[in-house]
């Protein structure tokens, strides 16, 4: 009996970390995608394009209309939502093996060193499944594409090119995401045990995300430009603008300087706080479903 209470609580928690991760997608596609979109337009566009966020956003307002802001979200915030969850099972799973079962109790204190090792686990993971996600979105997202849809163009790009072609920008893909959500998780984490002490767990959670999440991108932004160039460059190999990586940061250095690396990132921060603060809160919440079980 006692085993069997032991595995379903098991499964109650890998449960609420994806139930959980799943609405949070879905509250950060509503949310943020705009924000996003804008951001890869700057980040892609050439130098004298856009003026600025405000320009960019009059510009697609008035060009694309106001669904433009939700290119590449996915029928209906599907995949936003199945990476969500994918994401946050990741996190559960990799918590509870550094940390083991003390982690999923309410009085856990984390450490700096393991939840570093857990961020980057997370990174690594959520790679596989982010890479074609993030590489859809980007060319969903850059102007110009006539694609209606995430499954339109996958079909597309899987016809002509073939299931490898979705890889392209993995390797900047895992450069991001493994450092970035070693810093992510760690400093949520740690902001939101200091802070819940004192403000209640809501207001410490929504303050954890917002700074999580600004902290990923204070440290990661200069690597999803070069990420979203590479994702949003050709799909024929033979036609792309940029060779590899070290090509495209080379490029922006040598014709838009350090201000290359820094394109969008207003918009980006603008978007990350309220963003992130919202749906780690909506995370926590949803999660907590498992108790009703």
């Amino acid at each position: 009996i006692h085993l069997h209470h032991m595995l379903s609580e098991k499964w109650k928690d890998r449960f609420g970390d994806i139930f959980g991760g799943a609405i949070r997608g879905c509250s950060e596609t509503l949310t943020g995608h705009p924000f996003d979109t804008v951001k890869v337009r700057l980040q892609t566009s050439n130098i004298k394009k856009y003026q600025g966020p405000i320009d960019c956003m009059v510009s697609m307002l008035r060009n694309e209309g106001i669904s433009s802001f939700w290119k590449g979200s996915g029928p209906p915030l599907a995949s936003s939502m199945l990476y969500s969850a994918w994401l946050f099972g990741l996190y559960g799973v990799s918590l509870r093996l550094v940390f083991g079962d003390r982690s999923m109790k309410p009085d856990f204190v984390p450490e700096v060193k393991g939840m570093a090792l857990v961020g980057g686990l997370v990174g690594i993971g959520c790679t596989i499944v982010g890479g074609p996600v993030e590489l859809l979105k980007s060319q969903l997202q850059r102007s110009g594409s006539h694609y209606k849809n995430t499954f339109d163009l996958s079909k597309a790009i899987i016809r002509q090119y073939g299931f490898k072609a979705l890889g392209q920008g993995f390797g900047t893909t895992l450069l991001r995401n493994t450092p970035g959500d070693m810093v992510i998780f760690t400093v949520y984490e740690m902001v939101k045990y200091k802070l819940s002490k004192n403000y209640g767990q809501f207001w410490g959670t929504l303050a954890a995300g917002g700074l999580g999440g600004a902290s990923f991108w204070l440290t990661m932004y200069p690597v999803d430009v070069v990420k979203s160039r590479i994702q949003s460059d050709h799909l024929d190999p033979r036609k792309r603008q940029y060779k590899n990586m070290r090509h495209v940061f080379r490029s922006i250095y040598r014709t838009e300087g350090m201000a290359g690396f820094y394109k969008g990132f207003s918009i980006c921060m603008l978007r990350s706080f309220p963003v992130n603060a919202l749906s780690f809160v909506v995370y926590e919440r949803a999660k907590n479903c498992k108790n009703y079980m």
